[in-house]
């Protein structure tokens, strides 16, 4: 940490021991994955994908391995719940798949489709990406946001609460369907 940002040694540490006293799981957590890497180097994300970690033992194998189960249940959960969800969608034909990197999904609807049925895919979407995930007994859900707008670069962010976001992001402009 001390070489990365350039401070001073001292300095370095103390940030990192308060981190730790502020987040005490993360220490658990990194424990928790250096122990099972020391059992046979695989770990198992929490829809059941394995990956089996070959670098070699250090620093930099752990820093991998730290974030590889959350990135590759994230990755999954968008997979599953998210692209597959637009694929299989037989409410919603017209809705077509755009794109999907990392944690988001990109997809496109046609400005003739009723604002009514184009809600009622939104809100099955959500559903569908905030189905609760469970982790060493926790169960837990993450929440999905959505945005429309003509470009990728002009978007609003909905409130799915209320399908007036909705009529309004359309009436502005900034809806993609």
């Amino acid at each position: 940490s001390a070489l990365y940002y350039e401070i001073p040694e001292n300095e370095a540490a103390l940030i990192v021991n308060g981190y730790h006293l502020a987040y005490p799981g993360v220490a658990q957590y990194h424990e928790s994955i250096r122990t099972q890497l020391g059992k046979d180097r695989t770990l198992t994300n929490l829809f059941g994908r394995k990956r089996l970690f070959l670098g070699r033992w250090g620093d930099d194998l752990f820093k991998e391995a730290y974030s590889w189960n959350p990135q590759s249940s994230i990755a999954d959960k968008i997979n599953h719940h998210g692209v597959l969800f637009v694929y299989d969608n037989a409410e919603c034909p017209e809705v077509e798949l755009l794109n999907q990197v990392h944690d988001s999904v990109v997809f496109q609807i046609p400005k003739p489709t009723p604002v009514e049925k184009t809600w009622r895919f939104l809100q099955a979407l959500n559903a569908s990406l905030t189905q609760p995930l469970t982790w060493k007994g926790r169960t837990f859900s993450i929440p999905a946001d959505f945005s429309v707008g003509p470009t990728l670069k002009k978007q609003t962010k909905l409130n799915l609460k209320d399908i007036n976001s909705l009529r309004e992001a359309q009436t502005c402009g900034k809806a993609t369907n």
